[in-house]
Parts: structure tokens; sequence; C-alpha cells
């Protein structure tokens, strides 16, 4: 279980670099704070941030169960 619990881990990280990518971008693209959209290429950094918002939803619940009562390591 205890690699399952770094798989979720790893995924949150991953999604905290996206976020931070994501304000990078809206500093290089210049779109103010509360904007979502304005420069082509920031709003692909940001749809990519929010793709994986809407799967970490799905993934991290279900791999949790997956791994609690099927089998951990196919989990993995």
């Amino acid at each position: 279980m205890a690699y399952v619990q770094l798989i979720m881990v790893l995924a949150l990280i991953e999604f905290l670099l996206f976020g931070y990518a994501v304000g990078q971008a809206r500093t290089r693209y210049h779109v103010p704070a509360p904007a979502m959209s304005g420069n082509e290429v920031f709003e692909r950094y940001f749809r990519a941030h929010m793709n994986t918002l809407e799967q970490l939803v799905v993934f991290l619940p279900s791999i949790w169960l997956f791994a609690h009562y099927i089998n951990a390591w196919i989990a993995v």
C-alpha cells in the first residue's frame, strides 16, 4: 500500500507543478489573475491544469479503493 500512496503523492505533486506552470504562463503572456482567457498559449497551460484536476477526482479515489479492496500491486 505504500507504493500506492507514493503514486498518489506523485500525482498531486504533478498537479501542483502544473499549477506553478500556469502561474508562470500568466506572467509570461500577460494574462491578469482573474482572467482565464486571453493568450492562446496560456489557455493551453490552463486547460492542461484543469484537465488534470478533472482526472484527479476520479483517479485518486479509484486507485485507493482498488488497492484497498482488490490488490495493491495491480493498482501500482
